[in-house]
């Protein structure tokens, strides 16, 4: 791996989204998140995230995509739910986007797509994230022309396209998103794993960024397991799929 530095890494959770709009209060338990409650809040919150439909949940997000130089928002970016294309959003001028579940769906998976650009995906447990920041719902996404001399600059690698990157995250229930400490792991192969800072490492402990990237991992069903910093197992969706020549997403949830 090739030191080099990487403000592109250590911005990523900065720069990303900024100015999305936060989810409101609907005037439940929850001091500062609007879609954990499916009752109508229409009498103190006429403009919040239920007034229109009770048995909806609102899942907010952003796209940025990752350069040579730093990163930049995507407008333009179609993001859809696999399987369900009729439920799409298109990033605004900051990356920003939103879909809509039902209120009892548990899983989804979101895809980041647009022509120029390496497909992304984000594996969302719906029983806790809907929160872009709270939550870590940033997608990271290459532009297809730079991909290849961005993995050889940084890391030395040639991107596979039989192969593809894991992203996987950690947020402390307690201490909030980007949580450093854990240790994570797949049963897949892959070529070299990386955290996501100004001073990457080989390393599958994350640090203050929270995630860490699993860089040419072979496609397929990838168990996935993490330990918080007290050893103890983190919850998170797994398997998760990876798909080759994409770059997929997923966040786990430790105590």
């Amino acid at each position: 791996m090739r030191h080099v530095s990487l403000p592109w890494l250590l911005l990523l959770a900065l720069i990303l989204g900024q100015g999305c709009e936060s989810n409101g209060d609907d005037d439940d338990a929850a001091a500062a998140d609007d879609d954990d409650s499916s009752a109508d809040d229409d009498v103190s919150h006429p403009t919040d995230d239920d007034d229109d439909s009770a048995q909806d949940r609102r899942v907010q997000g952003s796209v940025d995509v990752i350069t040579l130089t730093t990163d930049q928002l995507a407008e333009g970016i179609s993001v859809f739910e696999l399987g369900n294309e009729s439920n799409v959003d298109t990033t605004d001028d900051l990356g920003c986007w939103e879909l809509r579940f039902p209120i009892d769906q548990e899983t989804a998976t979101v895809v980041a797509s647009a022509p120029g650009y390496e497909e992304a995906r984000y594996h969302l447990d719906l029983r806790w994230q809907s929160d872009r920041t709270e939550d870590m719902i940033f997608f990271n996404i290459f532009r297809s022309d730079e991909i290849g001399p961005f993995m050889d600059q940084i890391f030395g690698l040639s991107p596979d396209p039989n192969r593809a990157i894991l992203e996987v995250g950690a947020k402390s229930a307690a201490l909030g998103p980007r949580l450093a400490g854990a240790t994570i792991h797949t049963d897949r192969n892959y070529e070299m794993v990386v955290t996501a800072n100004d001073n990457p490492g080989e390393t599958n402990v994350t640090t203050d960024d929270g995630t860490n990237f699993f860089m040419n991992i072979e496609p397929g069903p990838a168990n996935v397991w993490v330990e918080g910093p007290d050893g103890e197992p983190c919850t998170g969706l797994s398997p998760v799929e990876v798909v080759a020549g994409t770059l997929t997403h997923v966040i786990f949830l430790c105590n």
